[in-house]
């Protein structure tokens, strides 16, 4: 393949018009001295950059910044992308505020019990436990039942309760290798024609919230836990009001006692 060589600049001699070599400083033909200051002109517009070209260079340095600019906006959004998923991670697995493991002692109250008493015979009419005492009856009932909660790797250990004006905040406690995990729901409670009506209206896993339209997925992962908690569920239908106070659940008996 030929190498094309760019073509020398030739000076003219001004006498007789003879084009001389760049090296010459006299005329080949007659003898007279060469204007070499024509040979400056000469590179000059050898070297002088056409409109196209102009435009040619220009265009290419728009679209390697073009290119150069897309490049980093793909970069920038995969590096948000990542910040925000690895945010979401985080929050996921951070414990919330929940208190401690404690043991006690204490026989917890019998809040079964109590319930059958006043669905029964309205002695109580009323009823009112703490929070406190709602967990340690929670942690006595689950206790034999952990085997039919764990899975595989995943473990059960606890599942917990908070009361505020008008909802219950329940949060049940798994881990893995050790490491523990979790799910939290808040619900609103009412007896309605003999039934319990829980309406979740919101929760979390771990510390990051989850939106209230998909409360209702977050139920599924503690279904489970509910669904061993089956006679405390079917006494609870049958009482006339649940209140859910700071800190504090208070139960009220049905309008009439059943007939036995």
């Amino acid at each position: 393949m030929s190498t094309a060589v760019a073509e020398e600049p030739m000076l003219k001699c001004a006498e007789c018009g003879r084009e001389n070599e760049t090296a010459r400083i006299y005329c080949h033909d007659c003898g007279t001295k060469l204007d070499r200051a024509s040979l400056a002109q000469i590179k000059r517009s050898a070297n002088e950059e056409t409109p196209e070209d102009a435009h040619r260079r220009l265009q290419g340095m728009f679209n390697a910044r073009g290119v150069n600019a897309r490049l980093w906006s793909v970069r920038i959004a995969k590096l948000v992308l990542g910040a925000g998923a690895a945010a979401i991670v985080l929050l996921a697995v951070l414990p919330p505020d929940v208190p401690l493991v404690v043991k006690s002692q204490e026989l917890p109250a019998q809040i079964n019990m109590d319930l059958e008493m006043m669905t029964l015979y309205h002695r109580p009419a009323a009823l009112k436990y703490a929070e406190k005492d709602v967990n340690a009856f929670l942690s006595n009932a689950l206790r034999s039942k952990k085997e039919a909660l764990t899975y595989s790797i995943l473990d059960f250990e606890r599942a917990l309760v908070a009361f505020t004006p008008g909802v219950c905040q329940a949060t049940v406690e798994r881990s893995i290798f050790g490491y523990s995990l979790y799910t939290t729901g808040v619900y609103r409670a009412e007896v309605s024609g003999g039934k319990l009506v829980v309406t979740p209206t919101g929760g979390a896993i771990g510390r990051l919230p989850i939106h209230p339209a998909l409360a209702k997925y977050l139920t599924y992962l503690q279904m489970d836990v509910a669904g061993t908690m089956g006679r405390e569920r079917r006494l609870l239908e049958k009482v006339g009001i649940i209140e859910f106070g700071n800190k504090e659940v208070a139960f009220s008996a049905a309008t009439t006692a059943p007939t036995h």
